[in-house]
C-alpha cells in the first residue's frame, strides 16, 4: 500500500511546477489513481502481460526495461523519464529538460565505477563480468554503475538506447550471478553506449531508498490530513509548492550488524506482553 502513496506523493511534485510534463502511471492497480485520474495517464497492466515482461530469464526487474521501452513507443521521439515510486522533485524541472534537449542521458546518481565501489554484489559482478564483452561493450576497469531510480533517454535516441539495454539485461541474466541490480546494470551500460557521459539527476530529484520508514511515515501523514481536511487536489498541490523536501534526510547509516542482531535477540528472549483490554 504505501507504494501507491509514494507514487501519488512523486506525481503531486511534479505537477506542482507551472510547465509540467506529461505523466504516465504503468500499474497494475489503476483504481488506486484515480485522485489523480484527469491528470494523468494510466496504462494500466494484467498479470500476463507482468509475467511476458520478465523475459524468458523470469527476471523480475527487467519488467523496469520493459515499461520504459513501452512508453517510448506510445510517445516516439518525445523524451523519457523513469521515475521509481520512492522520489520526488524538489526543483529543476527545467534544467533536467534542458539536458535531455542537449542529447544527455540522466540516471539518479553515479555508484562508481564497478571494479572500486567495494560493496560484495558489485564485487561478485566485477570478478564474474571482468573483461567479457556484452553487445559490444566490454567490461572494464572504466565501467560505471549508476543508480536507476530516475532513467532519462533523450528522445531522438530513445528507442536505440532502451532496446540495447534490454538485450544487455537478457545476456547478463544468462550468466551464473546473483541477478539484484542486473538491470540497473544493464541500463548504465546502454545509456552510456548511445547517449554519451551520464548526468546525475540526484541535484533536481530525491531517491529516499536509503530512508524509506521516515519518508512513509511523512507522506501517510501528509494524505491523511489532506483526506481530514477535505482538501482538493489544487489545494494539495499548493502545499507541496511550499513542501520542505530537505526536512528529511533521503539516506541513513546502516547499523552494525551486531546492533540488529542484539535487538532481535531481545525482542525474541524479551517480547512485549498485553497488559489489558477493552471490557466490552
Amino acid at each position: 500500500m504505501t507504494t501507491y502513496y509514494q507514487a501519488c506523493f512523486c506525481i503531486l511534485s511534479l505537477l506542482k511546477e507551472s510547465s509540467h510534463p506529461q505523466i504516465s502511471v504503468t500499474t497494475d492497480n489503476p483504481d488506486f489513481f484515480n485522485y489523480l485520474s484527469d491528470r494523468i495517464q494510466i496504462i494500466s497492466l494484467n498479470q500476463q502481460k507482468l509475467e511476458s515482461w520478465k523475459g524468458s530469464a523470469n527476471f523480475f526487474w527487467r519488467i523496469k526495461i520493459k515499461a520504459i521501452e513501452d512508453a517510448i513507443l506510445r510517445f516516439p521521439g518525445e523524451h523519457v523519464v523513469f521515475l521509481d515510486t520512492d522520489t520526488f522533485l524538489a526543483n529543476g524541472l527545467h534544467e533536467l529538460n534542458a539536458k535531455l534537449d542537449d542529447g544527455l542521458p540522466v540516471m539518479h546518481e553515479r555508484e562508481g565505477r564497478l571494479c572500486e565501489i567495494g560493496q560484495k554484489r558489485y564485487e561478485e559482478m566485477w570478478t564474474v563480468f571482468k573483461d567479457k564483452t556484452f553487445c559490444g561493450i566490454q567490461i572494464n576497469s572504466a565501467t560505471e554503475i549508476w543508480n536507476a531510480g530516475v532513467v532519462g533517454i533523450p528522445g531522438q535516441q530513445s528507442l536505440q538506447t532502451i532496446q540495447l539495454a534490454l538485450n544487455l539485461c537478457d545476456k547478463l541474466c544468462a550468466i551464473d550471478v546473483r541477478r539484484a541490480y542486473l538491470e540497473q546494470f544493464a541500463l548504465s551500460l546502454a545509456l552510456n553506449k548511445i547517449c554519451g557521459p551520464i548526468i546525475p539527476a540526484n541535484q533536481w530529484i530525491g531517491h529516499y531508498w536509503g530512508n524509506k520508514s521516515q519518508w512513509n511515515e511523512t507522506i501517510v501523514s501528509f494524505f491523511l490530513k489532506s483526506f481530514l481536511e477535505k482538501r482538493t487536489l489544487e489545494q494539495d498541490l499548493t502545499v507541496m509548492k511550499s513542501f520542505d523536501y530537505s526536512a528529511l534526510p533521503i539516506r541513513m547509516t546502516r547499523q552494525k550488524k551486531w546492533v540488529t542482531k542484539l535487538r532481535r535477540l531481545l525482542t525474541k528472549n524479551f517480547p512485549l506482553k498485553a497488559q489489558g483490554y477493552h471490557p466490552s
